[in-house]
């Protein structure tokens, strides 16, 4: 099947971009790790730029945008240039308080999901704003860690998988219903994943996955039999029990103390902000509530950048504006 005449013609400019003897010069100085100027480039010929880039170069590219806007913006035009998997979004809202109101599956996906590309080498593009790079993590190690990789045939406990999907960031229920999702009944662990098309229902014959297959979450319908699955994080805040015990009892503190400073009728009010977060802690779930306290999230917080393997690099789009908005973020956090 011919591709349309556009498309066609689009693929051919980005081919004409890296035939450009700057292009060239752009090359050697990413790939010995030099800095490197480029100005004169936007709209679609950055667009161009960077899927050339992503054609040319063997590891991943963190490119930094000012703001949320404009990374889905570029994360939509490259798309229409690349492969899906050549292009990742860290999606972060600007605002605090709209950060820990809301909490989109369809963003934590995007960022688990950036974050695996990195961490993996994969030579794709990932776009972050500013909000996204200022965004603490867990230490690369500890988010690797929190993956779970079924097999048929392979060994699998029931109760160290429900601790350890839970530390994934994932919630037990009775029946799954929602990305987020896991449920056990009897010697049946179904999983319903961000990465998956559709549910995971593992069946066990003792301690051994008998088989592995897609369902529908709705139906309970079986889809699909596969050989294996690999499961990521529910949500890029990944804490261990340890971490989560600790961060609640810190919070606790952290309430008391200040309640002390309060009169009377101040007191409830911050309690009312302060419990929700420490009972999800004490039940082990962290949610994006927790980035208004982040001097409790994490006692080494990582960043995105942290993830960039020594093979990828830098591309920073409108330094002005990004330094304008990251000094916004920290004023709004403060």
């Amino acid at each position: 099947m011919k591709k349309p005449k556009g498309e066609a013609t689009i693929v051919q400019l980005t081919d004409l971009m890296a035939t450009a003897p700057q292009f060239a010069g752009i090359i050697h100085s990413i790939e010995h790790q030099q800095r490197q100027l480029i100005t004169g480039v936007a709209g679609s010929a950055r667009t161009l730029l960077l899927a050339a880039l992503q054609k040319r170069l063997a590891g991943p590219q963190l490119v930094v945008v000012d703001s949320l806007f404009h990374m889905e913006e570029l994360v939509n035009d490259l798309t229409n240039l690349l492969p899906e998997t050549a292009v990742y979004a860290f999606p972060a809202e600007e605002s605090l308080a709209l950060a820990q109101a809301t909490s989109s599956p369809n963003y934590r996906l995007a960022r688990v999901l950036a974050m695996q590309a990195l961490l993996t080498k994969q030579p794709a593009l990932v776009v972050a704003p500013a909000a996204g790079v200022l965004r603490p993590l867990p230490q690369p190690a500890a988010f690797q860690a929190a993956q779970l990789s079924l097999t048929v045939g392979a060994e699998l406990d029931l109760t160290t998988t429900a601790t350890q999907l839970a530390k994934m960031g994932y919630v037990r229920q009775k029946m799954v219903a929602a990305p987020g999702d896991f449920a056990i009944r009897g010697s049946i662990l179904d999983i319903y994943a961000l990465n998956t098309p559709y549910p995971v229902r593992v069946d066990l014959f003792d301690t051994e996955i008998d088989s592995l297959r897609y369902f529908e979450a709705d139906s309970q319908r079986s889809l699909q039999n596969i050989e294996a699955a690999t499961i990521l994080p529910a949500t890029e805040l990944v804490m261990d029990q340890a971490a989560t015990q600790r961060a609640a009892a810190a919070l606790q503190a952290e309430l008391t103390k200040r309640q002390a400073e309060l009169p009377a009728e101040q007191q409830d009010q911050l309690a009312h902000a302060y419990a929700p977060v420490i009972e999800e802690l004490k039940a082990g779930h962290v949610s994006e509530k927790m980035l208004g306290y982040p001097a409790h999230l994490y006692e080494t917080p990582a960043w995105l950048g942290d993830y960039l393997p020594t093979s990828g690099s830098w591309i920073i789009d409108d330094l002005a504006r990004i330094k304008e908005q990251a000094k916004q973020l920290v004023a709004d956090q403060a």
